[in-house]
C-alpha cells in the first residue's frame, strides 16, 4: 500500500496553497497526492471543488465521478455532483444525483428543492410540486425539533463552490459510531460509539457488554424480532432489507392499532434508513403508550445523538479542513458551534431512572458527554458501567480515549490496555502507535 504520511505533506500544502488563492500550486500538491493513491477519495472531492471555482467544469465532474466510486456512501457527494451536473446542463444526471442523495438521507431538504427546480425544468410540474411540498415539511419538522442554532445549519446546506469543503469518510457510515467523538487525529483514536437496539442478521453474532441482561432479555422477547439485538455495531441487513423491513412495519401501523411494539420497530427502522424525524416521533408514540419502559428511551436518545452527528458533519464540512474531521466531535476546544445532546442526555437519565443498573446507559451517557465537552462527566459514567459490567470492554477503551485527551496518560493508557485483554483489537493499534516509550 501507500505510505499515507509521504500523500499527508501534499495534500495539506495543496488545501493551504487553495486558502491563499493559490490554484494552480493547489493543482499540482493534489496531482502529486493523486499520484501516491489514485484511490484517494478525499484528494478527488477537495481538487473537484477547486476546479469548479476556477470553472474547470468538466474535469472536476471526472473527479467527483472518482469520489462516487471510492466512496460510493457519501451523501454530499452527489449533492455537490449535482448542483455541477445543473450547471453543466446536464439536468437528468443532476435529478438523479438529487435522488441518490435522498435515498442515502431521505430528510435532506435541500436535495428536494433542488430536484424540485430540476423537475420544473424537465417539465416533470407533479413531481416538482411533489419535491417541493416534501422539502418543506422537513424544514418545518426540523424547525419544531431541533434548536435554532443546529436548525441554521439545515436551513443552508448548499453546498459552497467558493470553499473547499474536507471530505468525510465517516459519513458513509449508517450508525452513531460514524460520529463519535476524536481525541486525536487518528482513526484509531476515535470513541466506540453508542449501543441500542437495531436490526442484525438472526446468524449474526452479536457483542453486547458481557454481562447477561435478564431485563434485556425479556424485551427482546416481548418484542419478538428476530433482527432485533442490543449492540454498538452497524446493522449488516442490506439496504433493500432495511427499507422492505421499514415499509412493513409502515403498513402494521396503518392496519393495525398500533401497538407500542410496532412504533419502537418503525423506530428502529427509520433511523437505519435515516429517517431520523420520523425514527423520534416513532419512539414518543410509543414511549407515550408505554412510559415505563428504559430501552425506548435509550433508542430514542441514541435516534437524537445520530440526527445531530448527520447535521454537524455537514456543518463541518464548512470549518477547518483536515483529513481526519469526525461529524460530531472534534475536541472541545476545537468545535465552532457546540451541538445540544441535552434531549438525548434526558432521555437516559430517564433510562437510568427506570432501570439503575443498566450498564449500557451510563456508556451511552458518557459518549454524550465526551462529545458535549464534559469530559469529567464522562470519566465518572464510563466507571459506572465498568462498576456495573467489570467485563464492560467498550466503556474502558472510550474511558482510556477520555483519559489520555484529559492528559491523565498513566489511567489512560491502562484502560485501553486493559480494553485490549477483554477483545477490543483496536487498542492494540492505539498502543502500538500512541503509546508513551518513558511511562
Amino acid at each position: 500500500g501507500c505510505d499515507s504520511t509521504y500523500l499527508l505533506p501534499y495534500f495539506n500544502r495543496a488545501l493551504v496553497y487553495s486558502h491563499t488563492n493559490r490554484p494552480l500550486k493547489a493543482l499540482a500538491d493534489f496531482d502529486a497526492a493523486v499520484r501516491i493513491d489514485s484511490t484517494h477519495a478525499l484528494t478527488y472531492f477537495n481538487r473537484a471543488i477547486l476546479r469548479t471555482r476556477i470553472g474547470d467544469y468538466n474535469r472536476a465532474l471526472e473527479d467527483y465521478d472518482r469520489v462516487a466510486r471510492y466512496s460510493p456512501d457519501n451523501v454530499l457527494v452527489y449533492y455537490n455532483r449535482a448542483l455541477l451536473n445543473t450547471e453543466l446542463g446536464n439536468l437528468t444526471d443532476a435529478a438523479a444525483d438529487c435522488t441518490r442523495a435522498i435515498e442515502l438521507y431521505p430528510d435532506f431538504a435541500n436535495a428536494y428543492l433542488h430536484r424540485s427546480m430540476l423537475r420544473e425544468l424537465l417539465r416533470d410540474r407533479a413531481g416538482a410540486r411533489r419535491d417541493r411540498d416534501t422539502a418543506q415539511r422537513k424544514i418545518a419538522e426540523y424547525r419544531a425539533r431541533l434548536t435554532d442554532s443546529t436548525y441554521s445549519i439545515f436551513a443552508d446546506t448548499t453546498q459552497r463552490f467558493d470553499r473547499l469543503l474536507s471530505f468525510d469518510n465517516s459519513l458513509s457510515g449508517r450508525g452513531f459510531g460514524s460520529a463519535a467523538a476524536r481525541t486525536g487525529e487518528s482513526d484509531e483514536l476515535r470513541l466506540l460509539p453508542l449501543f441500542r437496539f437495531t436490526f442484525m442478521r438472526p446468524d449474526t453474532a452479536a457483542a453486547p457488554p458481557r454481562s447477561y441482561v435478564q431485563r434485556v432479555e425479556d424485551f427482546k422477547r416481548r418484542i419478538g424480532n428476530e433482527h432485533l439485538v442490543l449492540t454498538n455495531a452497524d446493522s449488516n441487513l442490506s439496504a433493500d432489507t432495511l427499507l422492505l423491513l421499514d415499509r412493513s412495519y409502515a403498513r402494521r401501523m396503518r392496519d393495525d392499532d398500533a401497538s407500542w411494539t410496532t412504533h419502537f420497530e418503525r423506530g428502529v427502522s427509520q433511523s437505519l434508513v435515516r429517517q431520523y424525524t420520523g425514527a423520534v416521533n416513532s419512539l414518543t408514540a410509543a414511549i407515550e403508550l408505554n412510559p415505563a419502559n428504559p430501552f425506548l428511551y435509550l433508542n430514542r436518545a441514541v435516534t437524537r445523538a445520530e440526527m445531530i452527528g448527520f447535521i454537524s458533519s455537514i456543518d463541518h464540512s464548512y470549518g477547518r479542513l483536515t483529513l481526519d474531521d469526525a461529524p460530531a466531535g472534534r475536541g472541545p476546544a476545537e468545535r465552532k458551534r457546540t451541538y445540544s445532546y441535552d434531549e438525548a442526555i434526558a432521555d437516559l437519565n430517564k433510562a437510568l431512572l427506570l432501570f439503575p443498573d443498566l450498564a449500557c446507559a451510563y456508556y451511552d451517557r458518557a459518549g454524550l458527554h465526551a462529545l458535549s465537552g464534559n469530559l469529567p462527566e464522562a470519566c465518572e459514567d464510563y466507571t459506572r458501567a465498568i462498576e456495573l459490567d467489570p467485563a464492560f470492554a467498550e466503556a474502558y477503551f472510550n474511558r482510556g480515549l477520555v483519559q489520555l485527551y484529559m492528559k491523565d496518560t498513566r489511567k489512560g493508557w491502562l484502560d485501553i490496555s486493559k480494553a485490549g485483554e477483554l477483545g477490543i483489537d483496536r487498542a492494540y493499534e492505539v498502543l502500538k502507535r500512541r503509546a508513551p516509550q518513558n511511562d
